[in-house]
């Protein structure tokens, strides 16, 4: 998607023109998902259709150039199923039926809240450090980021003791990594205090290390981060493991474990680090038996088809793992299909 939309608190036009734009992308997306579920022949549709004409549902994400953002356009055109389009079991749009999704962009993930928050969007798309109150019950968990601790393959760091006084470059390929790099830049034990902490571009930041100029790159991003396949092809490199032992505060709810497989950068052996998820999100008062569909439309094959070829965060999206590292309770809406699906799902819910 090549547009911006309004923030929550701009112009009534501005935000109309941007919706109605939106909208029309929603629709035509549909229909290419339709046309894509045709082949593939998906076999569970949502077992309860919303009996509404056209019903708006609206996902808040931003900024427009990070992963959130991606994954909301998809789960927009994945949770689509226009009034009259062609049902699910034969062939057409498995999303909900008598629904358009459309993403509300904005610039920060604190507007994002907002607007769900205000009921001005139906659900949200939030990393867990952007959660704040109680008022949200998840869907489920979408995709990690992991903490990328890049040195070069000769260096003598292995242990968060071997960084003490190294230079560290903080590294974000969009603002939406840069803001995740800075906050963990913020928390780092190892990184020099006393000045500010400038956050540069992935490309400059690794071209940087090749020269010598920083000792380490800390990055934050869903794996495999493009610049970083690149750079390893032409510059042996390896991955440190972030730890909570590393950083100056408890790493508290914000952060998980996750694993960096081998091999998904050349020549990098498996490293565990520690990541943020990122989580689809709703108010607490959202109707059950819209989240059902919403839950069911998600996780239905024709839908992780079509997540399979979107960029890494879209990829990373598994019904598997929706239900690890919850940020918020979930919803019953969101329990009651992972039920019927014979997931376990956590006590916590509502």
């Amino acid at each position: 998607m090549g547009w911006t939309g309004p923030h929550a608190v701009s112009g009534t036009a501005a935000r109309r023109s941007a919706r109605r734009c939106l909208r029309l992308s929603s629709l035509a997306l549909a229909w290419l998902l339709g046309a894509a579920s045709a082949q593939a022949q998906p076999t569970h549709a949502p077992a309860e259709q919303i009996a509404q004409a056209d019903r708006f549902f609206h996902i808040a994400a931003g900024p427009v150039d990070g992963s959130s953002f991606t994954v909301a356009g998809f789960l927009a055109t994945a949770l689509s199923a226009p009034a009259g389009s062609r049902p699910c079991d034969r062939g057409g749009s498995c999303g909900v039926p008598g629904m358009v999704a459309v993403v509300d962009a904005v610039s920060q993930p604190a507007d994002a809240l907002a607007l769900v928050l205000s009921g001005r969007a139906d659900a949200v798309v939030l990393s867990a450090d952007s959660v704040r109150g109680d008022q949200l019950r998840s869907i489920g968990t979408l995709f990690y980021r992991e903490f990328h601790l890049v040195v070069l393959a000769t260096s003598d760091i292995k242990t968060a003791a071997d960084l003490k006084g190294k230079a560290v470059m903080l590294a974000g390929r969009t603002a939406e990594s840069g803001r995740l790099a800075r906050q963990l830049g913020e928390r780092a034990a190892f990184i020099r205090k006393g000045k500010s902490q400038t956050v540069v571009e992935m490309g400059d930041a690794l071209k940087a290390l090749a020269q010598g100029s920083t000792a380490t790159v800390l990055a934050v991003g869903t794996a495999p981060i493009p610049e970083l396949v690149g750079f390893a092809r032409e510059t042996p490199v390896r991955l440190v493991g972030v730890t909570p032992e590393m950083l100056a505060r408890r790493a508290g709810a914000d952060y998980a474990y996750c694993t960096i497989p081998a091999g998904i950068y050349a020549g990098v052996a498996s490293v565990e680090t520690l990541c943020t998820p990122t989580s689809i999100l709703v108010r607490a008062d959202a109707p059950e038996a819209l989240i059902y569909a919403v839950t069911a439309a998600l996780w239905n094959e024709g839908t992780v088809r079509l997540l399979a070829n979107g960029g890494p965060g879209a990829r990373a999206l598994q019904p598997q793992k929706a239900l690890s590292d919850l940020v918020a309770p979930l919803h019953p809406g969101a329990a009651r299909y992972y039920r019927e699906m014979g997931l376990s799902v956590p006590s916590k819910v509502n």
